[in-house]
């Protein structure tokens, strides 16, 4: 404890407004932490996330530092018919016992399980939701909610070590969760940069070792690239369809990628980083390690930037996800004026990503990862491929004019 406190102190100095706990479970020791941090001249605010099972309550204890849930409370779950709403009783009760020691709590989602409103109720009776006070002179809870009807988002950028070909990304984020003081929960969304994942995946090419063809070095002096270079778009891409200089225009992986997504940012100098052998699965395999690591059920998405027609700078695209809906039909819902809409799909992973980049950044930021909380969009189960279309659907692709093919792929 000595250490954590500590840190707390190196904060406080930093300037934080207020400092959140991990989730309380034992009021004893949140008591006792409390009095330790008496002279700390900043608000606290406890963390409550509700148990759902005796796994959950013996996994925070083994694997969550700082987090200590008791025994009987372990029991109660145990032998609970209703091991969800038993776990929300205990919340509710911690909650009652600690509101008094703090100055607030953040209750932390827990998906589809998790009715805030009932639980509040539980906590606090009659209802008396007192909003966040900049001054901190009044008690409030800070709710993630994703049932209620105006929704409030939360996104903390992951910074990570150096990722190298062969690192497992799933070590690599536990670490940089652990040194930021957060774990995921049920409901969170990890959106990962694409040249992360794939330099992990061993996507990383010296260029010393690739011999351009002909074609590769004459389109490399059509569009000022290196002809090694070159010769991987060739070998990544769907086809090409035109360029500038400095980028070939291409297909690839059924989207418009400028050199096929191939990268030497963020890649050791004489390297570039190709994008991931299949986003999907990679989305997939990511969701189903943060799964096992941490017992919760979250969203993954891996993401790219890309420069839009007619507009200066970037912004963010979906490669792959897994556990979300990447691309929701809003068509027949009704806008402002009791319209229905016809067309409109909601891109949703692309949403997030373009969000994301805010805290990712292009250059040497060093956050792959960018963990979002009380999103509104739904975990699922399910697997819900990239819905794409063909280039003659695309009511831009199909009408550039004079894109004679310069390359496609056989």
């Amino acid at each position: 404890q000595i250490m954590q406190i500590m840190k707390l102190v190196k904060k406080v100095r930093m300037g934080v407004e207020f400092i959140q706990t991990q989730a309380v479970y034992d009021v004893g020791q949140f008591e006792d932490f409390m009095a330790a941090i008496a002279h700390l001249d900043v608000p606290i605010i406890a963390g409550i996330l509700p148990l759902k099972s005796a796994k959950m309550a013996r996994f925070m204890n083994e694997k969550i530092p700082g987090v200590k849930v008791e025994n009987k409370m372990i029991a109660r779950m145990e032998s609970a018919d209703d091991p969800v709403h038993e776990g929300l009783m205990i919340a509710a009760e911690t909650i009652t016992e600690i509101k008094y020691m703090c100055r607030g709590v953040h209750l932390m989602p827990i998906g589809k399980h998790l009715n805030t409103r009932k639980l509040l109720e539980m906590a606090i009776k009659p209802l008396n939701l007192v909003i966040y006070d900049k001054n901190y002179e009044r008690l409030f809870f800070c709710v993630s909610d994703m049932e209620s009807g105006c929704s409030t988002m939360q996104m903390f950028g992951v910074r990570t070590s150096i990722i190298k070909s062969g690192d497992d990304i799933i070590e690599v984020l536990a670490e940089a969760f652990e040194n930021a003081d957060f774990v995921p929960v049920d409901g969170d969304i990890l959106v990962l940069a694409e040249s992360a994942v794939a330099t992990a995946e061993g996507r990383l090419v010296r260029l010393d070792d690739v011999t351009p063809s002909e074609e590769a070095v004459e389109l490399a002096l059509r569009y000022e690239l290196d002809a090694r270079e070159m010769e991987l778009i060739l070998q990544e891409c769907d086809e090409i369809f035109g360029g500038v200089p400095g980028a070939a225009l291409t297909i690839t992986k059924g989207t418009l990628s400028p050199n096929a997504g191939i990268d030497s940012s963020n890649a050791p100098d004489g390297y570039v980083v190709l994008l991931p052998e299949d986003s999907q699965k990679s989305a997939a395999l990511i969701r189903n390690g943060i799964d096992e690591r941490y017992s919760c059920r979250v969203g993954v998405i891996i993401g790219d930037s890309r420069t839009q027609p007619l507009r200066l700078g970037c912004t963010g695209i979906a490669l792959g996800t897994a556990g979300i809906t990447p691309v929701e039909d809003a068509r027949g819902t009704r806008d402002l004026f009791g319209k229905n809409l016809h067309i409109t799909h909601k891109a949703v992973a692309d949403n997030l990503v373009s969000a994301a980049q805010v805290l990712m950044g292009e250059a040497g930021e060093g956050v792959p990862c960018v963990l979002v909380r009380g999103a509104p969009v739904k975990v699922i189960e399910e697997a819900v491929e990239m819905p794409l279309f063909s280039s003659d659907e695309c009511m831009y692709y199909s009408n550039i004019k004079n894109t004679s093919k310069l390359y496609r792929k056989k």
